[in-house]
């Protein structure tokens, strides 16, 4: 019996063992996979893949503000902007574009890759936008003839490593107005935060009297014989303080503080000056001591470059010493074939974050191109500028600002044409030949003021209406039923859409036979090269 029970115990202990060792095997199993779960959650949360509400993702998309899509494409026109924490790059510029009958609009505005400023300020030019749009469509409404217009453009300067000033200045003109309205409008970041800046955030609350004084002093000052009198400005100029390298420059609409007939003025208040009335680090003021660093040269100030509106002094393209040269070749154009229809496609409003992307296609069917190219935006897309030239495309003009030239003086329109042509040169070393009027708006005199300048000017015959539909098929599908031999297609440097239609239509319009090529090269092979003040809708 002793017998037969040990080998009962043996075969019991063997069996219990193998279960043990099994569930062993077992547990192990399941720690394994559990911590590779557990890491793979941990990567994904840490590369910014799982985001909580309103965070930036690394991808650089907006997981939940509904800002950025999740397929990469956006509400407003370019594609996502650097991280937040990126102090040193002056994000990317973004435009909310109406090319109606009723409302010419031409909102541009930055996004810097972080939530808390980026959505402010897109929310403010939306909201500005559709505004003007609402008043538009009643007064059209009651007048069908009703036009109005629209222009917002930005200077933005970088300060001390760490700070963003954004200078809006609004141009709205309707019917509804005696007089065209033109108006500043500040916003002041902290990169280094990712935060919009208030004003009692930048100028301590209980000394902004204090600050009050400096301007009058330094109105007193700039304007001897307007400012007698005046007083202490509204405590409101406060709130147009916009931060540049030179210092805190308080921006005056037209007839706020000083007389209308002067227009939008500014005034410089080094930093160093403000003592400790200014709360902002780094900026030279009395708590550290430390001077103002320079920016990256981007101009500011109401009375330079775009914040002057057209006409305005000292935009920093201007001062360049690149020397200019031509845009195109002279003579009939190399690698056509004369048996060939041949068509051009042009793109406006850029340079963007997608100018890139259409000089890939481009690049990718052997095709060219002509960009007409917004000239304050130059500075901020320097190298996809020089991308176009090198590319084999045509840089050409759409102004300095995008404002309606037949609503302007003779003075402002010569002034948009030499300071666009001049960031041309700064930034490419090219001199355009070319110009495109903003909403194809032309007349008498803008063409005898266009050849004054030595610009022909180019409107279109193909419209893709890319900028209200934002839809790669409608795209594509309009280029396709416009296209016939000479067409100028006229498209826009602004929608992720246009660049997936031009990468589709490229090579199925080459399919039929047609050759993509510049304006000036189609004019030229049509026998009919462009000449300083001719109008050219086709070749």
């Amino acid at each position: 019996m002793a017998r037969q029970g040990s080998g009962w115990l043996r075969t019991y202990a063997w069996r219990w063992v193998a279960l043990l060792a099994v569930l062993g095997l077992a547990a192990w199993a399941v720690l394994t996979v559990g911590r590779s779960l557990w890491d793979a959650i941990g990567e994904r949360w840490a590369s910014g893949a799982v985001a909580a509400s309103g965070e930036v993702a690394a991808s650089g998309e907006v997981a939940a503000s509904g800002e950025v899509a999740a397929s990469g494409t956006e509400t407003m026109a370019d594609v996502a902007p650097p991280t937040q924490g990126d102090v040193d790059n002056k994000g990317t510029t973004r435009v909310i574009a109406d090319n109606s009958d009723k409302l010419r609009a031409y909102v541009s505005y930055p996004a810097f890759g972080q939530p808390n400023p980026d959505q402010a300020i897109a929310a403010w030019a939306q909201g500005l936008y559709e505004s003007a749009a609402a008043d538009m469509a009643a007064l059209a409404a009651a007048d069908p003839a009703a036009e109005g217009e629209l222009n917002v453009g930005f200077d933005l300067s970088l300060v001390a490593g760490r700070y963003a000033g954004v200078l809006e200045t609004v141009f709205l003109s309707t019917p509804a107005l005696a007089h065209p309205e033109e108006y500043p409008v500040v916003f002041n970041v902290d990169k280094g935060a990712g935060l919009l800046l208030e004003r009692d955030q930048i100028i301590d609350p209980a000394r902004q009297g204090d600050v009050l004084g400096l301007i009058e002093a330094a109105v007193a000052e700039q304007f001897i014989e307007d400012a007698v009198g005046l007083g202490l400005p509204p405590e409101a100029v406060l709130d147009q303080a916009v931060l540049t390298e030179a210092g805190l420059e308080v921006v005056l609409a037209p007839g706020q503080y000083l007389a209308s007939t002067l227009g939008t003025q500014s005034v410089v208040l080094p930093y160093e000056t403000l003592g400790e009335a200014l709360l902002l680090p780094g900026l030279g003021g009395a708590a550290d001591g430390v001077g103002a660093v320079p920016g990256d040269g981007v101009g500011a100030g109401a009375a330079q470059g775009e914040g002057a509106g057209p006409g305005g002094e000292g935009d920093a393209a201007a001062s360049a010493t690149v020397a200019p040269q031509p845009a195109t070749p002279t003579g009939q154009p190399a690698e056509i074939d004369p048996n060939r229809p041949l068509i051009a496609l042009t793109f406006d409003d850029g340079p963007s974050a997608n100018t890139q992307g259409l000089l890939d296609a481009l690049s990718a069917n052997g095709a060219r191109a002509t960009f007409f190219t917004v000239g304050n935006r130059l500075d901020y897309y320097p190298e996809a500028v020089r991308a176009i030239v090198a590319q084999g495309s045509e840089l050409a003009e759409h102004s300095w600002d995008h404002r309606q030239l037949t609503d302007l003086t003779d003075a402002q329109v010569a002034a948009e044409f030499a300071q666009a042509t001049a960031a041309a040169q700064a930034v490419a070393g090219v001199t355009p030949t070319l110009v495109r009027p903003p909403y194809g708006a032309v007349d008498d005199r803008i063409k005898s003021l266009a050849g004054a300048a030595g610009l022909a000017l180019v409107n279109w015959n193909v419209d893709s209406e890319d900028w209200a539909s934002k839809d790669t098929a409608a795209i594509r599908q309009a280029i396709l039923d416009g296209a016939k031999p000479g067409a100028i297609v006229l498209c826009h440097d602004l929608y992720p859409e246009t660049v997936a239609a031009v990468a589709q239509v490229i090579p199925e319009l080459q399919a039929q036979g047609y050759q993509f090529v510049t304006v000036t090269e189609l004019l030229t092979y049509a026998g009919t090269a462009p000449v300083a003040g001719g109008l050219y809708y086709s070749g």
